[in-house]
């Protein structure tokens, strides 16, 4: 790890390389739980919004998003999907010409700093908690940390990433879980959206960014604990992970599971049965305009995935046969376009 930084006097540079000496040691006893279940709430806002409700199950390497979005449920499973690292633009690329059904771009951030600089390194105050931080000069990713003092796995991670598929700005909040893991409770996810077309290297710019607000909690873990964490750091109960209230609870502009058939509340079973077939009836989507996005979190030999959003993209992000004469046309999508 550099740390020749102008901000560290040569007392600071040896508490920061002891400080991620022992996060690196943390992260290495750090293990996911091989079978949990937990809920996600999510709220999309900018040009495009949503709001979800995300029952999530793992189990090893496999897992099951139980999705309600809006008025309409769906369920995703990762065998149905061929996740393709958001950086790898002619992977993209080849998924969406050939399989869009299976594309799903995966987000994908390391909590383990490169060798970038350290500017920062002191005790400081975050959420009423006494936290490790450290600040990277132009880190890339990660420019930011919050250790917790004792165990010294993460408080918050921030992540600033760049490239072919635009710009993205990351916190993701974490807490003990029960006893025994550390694991999110909160994401915030700002992106601005390109798409590198490489029929003449043409770039698709989307109009604005997207914010991206997540809670994780009611984490469910069926598996017996194996690393157990400090005592003396913050703990979330298996099932009441909001109880940490690291910022307030989201207020979904629209809740899903209070959908009806109507405007007034049902008060008959054949309305019942109406609302719930519209609620749960098979979709019917464009795969070349809703992208599934995934975001993953890795250290050591670990990974932990979650479901992101579902990129709704109006138009078509490419020609998918060439123009007469072979010309290549440019589509502005979404009132933006380079």
């Amino acid at each position: 790890m550099a740390l020749g930084a102008w901000g560290l006097t040569g007392a600071g540079q040896a508490q920061a390389a002891d400080w991620l000496a022992r996060y690196r040691a943390a992260l290495d006893k750090l293990i996911v739980p091989p079978r949990v279940k937990f809920h996600q709430q999510t709220q999309i806002k900018g040009w495009q919004t949503s709001d979800m409700a995300i029952l999530f199950s793992k189990q090893e390497e496999t897992w099951q998003a139980d999705i309600t979005e809006i008025d309409r449920k769906r369920t995703l499973s990762r065998t149905q999907i061929d996740p393709v690292s958001h950086k790898s633009r002619l992977a993209i690329y080849n998924g969406y010409v050939t399989h869009p059904e299976r594309l799903a771009p995966n987000a994908t951030f390391s909590v383990m700093p490169n060798t970038d600089p350290i500017q920062v390194a002191e005790s400081s105050r975050w959420n009423e908690q006494t936290v490790n931080y450290l600040a990277f000069d132009n880190g890339t990713p990660i420019r930011e940390l919050w250790l917790d003092p004792v165990s010294f796995l993460p408080v918050r991670v921030h992540w600033v990433d760049s490239g072919s598929y635009g710009v993205a700005d990351i916190f993701m909040d974490f807490a003990s879980v029960g006893e025994s893991y550390w694991l999110p409770v909160t994401s915030v996810v700002q992106i601005k959206l390109n798409f590198w077309v490489p029929m003449g290297f043409e770039r698709r710019v989307f109009a604005g960014p997207l914010d991206i607000e997540t809670d994780y909690d009611n984490y469910d873990i069926t598996t017996v604990p194996i690393v157990q964490s400090s005592p003396t750091s913050n703990s979330i109960g298996v099932a009441t992970a909001r109880s940490l209230d690291l910022k307030q609870p989201l207020k979904p502009t629209k809740n899903p599971f209070e959908l009806h058939a109507s405007t007034n509340k049902s008060t008959s079973l054949i309305a019942d049965r109406i609302a719930d077939f519209n609620l749960s009836k098979p979709e019917v989507v464009n795969p070349y305009t809703n992208l599934n996005i995934l975001l993953t979190v890795t250290w050591a030999n670990q990974q932990w995935q979650t479901y992101l959003f579902r990129f709704q993209t109006k138009q078509t992000l490419l020609p998918l046969k060439s123009a007469a004469g072979g010309d290549i046309q440019s589509i502005p999508l979404l009132g933006g376009g380079e």
